[in-house]
């Protein structure tokens, strides 16, 4: 996993245009992360994508991981 926080870390939203493609592999990095930071810094980069590409799908997909870890927090 910290492989991929890597390559999650060096993504660059503002001039990385293949946002449509991240979000399957941002979704399932994301369903594995269980640390605070490690969620809220791949958050960060799914907001960057969306604010930097106005991809409606990066969108979904922050509402979908804090919909996912809300749900994991209670169980």
């Amino acid at each position: 996993m910290a492989e991929a926080i890597r390559a999650v870390r060096d993504l660059q939203p503002g001039s990385d245009y293949f946002a449509e493609y991240y979000c399957w592999p941002l979704l399932t990095i994301g369903m594995h992360l269980e640390r605070q930071d490690d969620q809220e810094m791949l958050m960060g980069q799914v907001r960057a994508f969306w604010m930097a590409t106005n991809n409606g799908t990066m969108r979904q997909l922050a509402d979908i991981l804090e919909l996912y870890w809300t749900s994991t927090q209670n169980t």
